[in-house]
């Protein structure tokens, strides 16, 4: 059995990873991923991996979206314990292959990484990215059954409420919030702006903010719809890879699908499972578990 504490988009919040690492280890995980996503800067990175690298089993680490490389690189070299895989995407474990797919196919406007979905690389993107290929990805598989996927983004499924189903809100009309929304929604500092009660027609809201406003009668329409990599979708089944795990969608967090796109509860096995394990910044996470050719999961909040 294998069984992988997943750390994922803790974007800083190193008392979340550092709760996750130990709610891991009390679990009894054979290793933790900390798949992207670490922090914005050196010192959100730095903090974030100096919460994981003290556990007692492997921590392997990639970037996500967000990280800048001199300061990824920088902060990575101060922790020799970790298996740091922005350069090495296959990783032989307990008997499977973990192949690593940093990044996404869209980045944070000063990121070091991302994703290619085809086989052109623009030239301003070798000057300013370090590029990960999904068309290469293909030559690292050696044993499909025996292979999974640890990915900061999730691949394209296509189903309501799947694991790559991002959502954000849209204002219908103009409205002003009451003092006491604006500090359930936006939190208690920024709800002293009038940003934060002033809102105009065709105003677009995070995931987070949206639902919490429409809840609130507010009118706010929440827009749905599937975000993930398409040609990780096709890598994923001209390989018959069956096991993936991913992040970086947080509003799909903590769910699994099938390679079919059928939603799995936790705890249930089957051949095939493709897990989002949600954002640590929140306190959010999961264990991707692998045994004898089928898998399920289980979510941890702490």
């Amino acid at each position: 059995m294998l069984k992988l504490g997943l750390i994922v988009c803790a974007h800083g919040n190193a008392k979340a990873a550092a709760r996750l690492r130990k709610a891991y280890e009390k679990q009894g995980v054979d290793a933790i991923a900390v798949m992207g996503d670490l922090g914005d800067d050196f010192k959100e990175i730095s903090a974030v991996l100096k919460s994981v690298a003290q556990a007692k089993v492997p921590v392997i680490v990639f970037p996500g979206n967000h990280e800048p490389a001199p300061d990824y690189y920088r902060a990575v070299r101060k922790h020799k314990r970790i298996i740091e895989c922005s350069r090495k995407q296959r990783l032989s474990f307990k008997g499977h292959d973990l192949l690593i797919l940093p990044s996404s196919n869209v980045t944070k406007e000063d990121a070091g990484f991302r994703v290619v979905e085809g086989k052109r690389v623009p030239s301003a993107f070798l000057k300013r990215f370090h590029i990960y290929s999904i068309s290469k990805l293909g030559k690292l598989v050696r044993n499909p059954a025996k292979t999974i996927v640890l990915s900061h983004s999730p691949p394209h499924c296509g189903t309501q409420n799947s694991i790559d189903v991002a959502y954000s809100g849209v204002a219908t009309r103009s409205f002003v919030l009451k003092p006491k929304d604006a500090r359930s929604v936006f939190g208690k500092e920024f709800a002293k702006s009038l940003l934060a009660l002033m809102h105009g027609r065709g105003e677009i809201f995070y995931p987070e903010h949206s639902l919490k406003l429409a809840r609130r009668g507010y009118p706010v329409r929440v827009k749905r719809r599937n975000v993930g990599m398409k040609a990780l979708t096709r890598f994923l089944k001209s390989k018959r890879i069956r096991f993936l795990a991913c992040g970086h969608i947080h509003e799909a967090g903590q769910r699994a699908v099938t390679a079919t796109g059928r939603r799995l509860k936790s705890g249930q096995w089957n051949s095939s499972v493709w897990y989002n394990a949600a954002a640590a910044q929140y306190g959010r996470g999961g264990i991707l578990i692998i045994d004898n050719n089928k898998g399920t999961y289980k979510n941890i909040t702490v």
